[in-house]
């Protein structure tokens, strides 16, 4: 804009000139969100439009975690409850939901849709949010960077609708949640250019790590971790000139960190004083790592991949939403000539090392070749003993080298010495070997929801706040997802939000986390009795599509069970319970 207005002819206003930029500006980034939401449409024909009761995720368990966090935040708020414990699971001593990624910033930001039309439109519009608002900032920060619009553009998706994104796309609104990345970043640089004072600067950096941070406490470390190396290293490789200016932005932003942690200190507290925390690290990095193969090798998450290569990467580590780091030969090619002609430059260094950091360190302990180690030692082992930072999961890193390759290449596209051409056709390939597999079945669900809850039949057989247990309880039984359908009519015995699977508030017989376990022993139908009794359980609710499969857990409970709405209840007195030959009875006058 200042050089349009130096070279302005005379006659011509030179702030009317900076006005038309400012205005080209905008428009310019109004048309890169609206082509952005145009690539998410797929994902609403998915689902036909039904964002009622259906989801825009795959089949599994983890979707239906945030439907029940999605109403508890605005439930425990307007009840006055303590949204950090819950007491309708684990009913009824209740449990610490720190350790469970509750992602409160997209919980309240969208409470208002939760309460007026329900959790699953709330899942529905942060997940066509997600991609949309991560290759818009990406955009963002690519046009300030290059001052071009179709590089951005392209650099803008790249990011927004990496397979990372589109792999956690499928379960995760913790992980697909990542705008605020590339924000950070944008703001760093308007700080380093002048374009912010110090205050704004460190009142805004604040305000998007305290959302990052409620979106993802595992996300957040990492963006601290990787934003001060990359820092340290921008003030190695800027000219002496600059230097001062990138130091004072270092000292700003440990400000801002500061100030964040005194924010979120309070979250922070109610974390690290549950003496039930897990010990040592909740994933096996081993599980979680990417895959050197999986750099070229697409998953069927991109429409590329498809089932061509599905025989192939079936041999990487981790289920399809752990496969994220596919960034394909048109685009590693790029990243190539990129390195070739821009390594020596500031902005060369800065890029190059932040994304290839962050994929070195996305690799585990070791780096694999199609799920076997090679016994090389990478970078992410020196920390992998830390406490906290051994909770990072290692392929989730590689988020911040497709930032980094998406700047990368909107810079090759704007600044690149070879010819249009040549940028043309490697800038539609990389598309090409993107592009989301729209038609895959990745991102179409709906969530199973027996007549019993769905059409409120359960208000006839249970009574408001007593204690239940639904089977199965694991994370492969839906008990939270009907829990939080009924807005936590009843209370939850036991519970599966996505915590490990040692983290629970029971002692002795862990009941239901040891049903499958502990059912055989001799002694099974008076460790069931004695904890119905000890949890004041009134009811036992079995999903009918899954009964033979729980039939073992209460083969001693000879009470006479209620089929309705799709599901078996079991009522009674827990009181009133006796142990007779092996046998779980009702005395007279129970319920």
């Amino acid at each position: 804009m200042q050089r349009d207005a130096a070279n302005a002819p005379s006659g011509v206003n030179a702030s009317s000139l900076v006005e038309k930029s400012r205005g080209h500006d905008v428009l310019a980034a109004l048309a890169a969100l609206f082509i952005y939401a145009l690539c998410v449409l797929p994902f609403l024909t998915a689902i036909a439009f039904h964002i009622t009761d259906r989801l825009i995720a795959v089949r599994n368990t983890d979707p239906r975690l945030w439907i029940w966090f999605y109403r508890w935040w605005p439930y425990a708020l307007l009840h006055g409850l303590n949204p950090l414990h819950s007491h309708v699971v684990w009913a009824p001593k209740g449990v610490n939901l720190t350790w469970a990624t509750s992602t409160p910033t997209i919980a309240l930001a969208l409470a208002p849709i939760t309460l007026l039309w329900g959790p699953f439109v709330t899942y529905n519009i942060a997940a066509l949010a997600g991609p949309v608002l991560a290759a818009w900032c990406a955009y963002l920060l690519c046009r300030e960077t290059t001052g071009q619009f179709w590089p951005s553009l392209i650099g803008g998706w790249i990011f927004g609708f990496s397979p990372f994104e589109m792999a956690q796309l499928t379960s995760w609104p913790n992980l697909f949640t990542t705008w605020p990345i590339p924000a950070l970043v944008l703001v760093a640089l308007w700080r380093a250019r002048g374009r912010l004072s110090t205050n704004i600067f460190i009142l805004i950096t604040v305000l998007l790590l305290t959302i990052l941070f409620g979106i993802s406490v595992e996300v957040f470390a990492s963006t601290v971790i990787f934003s001060v190396l990359t820092l340290l290293v921008a003030t190695w490789a800027v000219h002496l000139d600059r230097k001062v200016s990138i130091i004072r932005l270092m000292k700003e932003s440990l400000a801002a960190i500061a100030l964040c942690s005194l924010v979120v200190a309070p979250y922070l507290w109610f974390m690290l004083k549950d003496p039930t925390r897990p010990q040592g690290s909740l994933f096996s990095p081993h599980l979680s790592s990417t895959d050197l193969a999986n750099l070229i090798l697409p998953t069927p998450i991109t429409w590329f991949g498809g089932p061509r290569f599905e025989s192939i990467s079936e041999w990487f580590a981790g289920f399809l939403w752990q496969q994220g780091a596919y960034f394909g030969l048109p685009l590693l090619i790029m990243i190539g000539l990129y390195w070739r002609e821009f390594r020596t430059t500031a902005a060369g260094k800065i890029i190059l090392f932040g994304g290839g950091v962050a994929l070195l360190f996305s690799m585990g302990p070791y780096l694999q070749l199609f799920n076997k180690s090679l016994l090389i030692p990478m970078p992410w082992a020196l920390w992998s003993h830390l406490p906290l930072l051994n909770n990072i999961v290692p392929e989730r890193l590689i988020v911040y080298s497709f930032l980094a390759v998406a700047v990368m290449t909107a810079r090759w596209l704007s600044f690149s010495q070879f010819r249009q051409s040549v940028r043309l056709g490697l800038a539609g390939l990389t598309v090409l070997f993107l592009v989301p597999n729209y038609a895959g079945g990745y991102w179409a669900t709906k969530p199973e929801n027996p007549p019993f809850f769905s059409s409120g039949i359960y208000k006839h057989y249970l009574q408001r706040g007593e204690n239940v247990i639904i089977l199965p309880s694991s994370l492969y039984g839906h008990a939270t997802f009907w829990q939080g359908e009924t807005n936590f009519y009843f209370n939850l015995t036991g519970g599966w939000l996505g915590q490990a699977l040692a983290v629970h508030p029971y002692s002795n017989m862990t009941i239901p986390t040891d049903f499958h376990r502990k059912w055989g022993g001799p002694d099974y139908p008076q460790q069931l009795a004695a904890f119905i009794s000890r949890h004041d359980i009134e009811a036992i609710i079995v999903d009918q599509q899954q009964a033979s499969t729980c039939a073992a857990l209460l083969k001693p409970l000879h009470i006479q069970p209620t089929r309705i709405g799709g599901i078996i209840l079991y009522r009674f007195d827990p009181k009133r319970l006796i142990v007779k030959d092996h046998a779980i009875e009702l005395l007279s006058g129970g319920k």
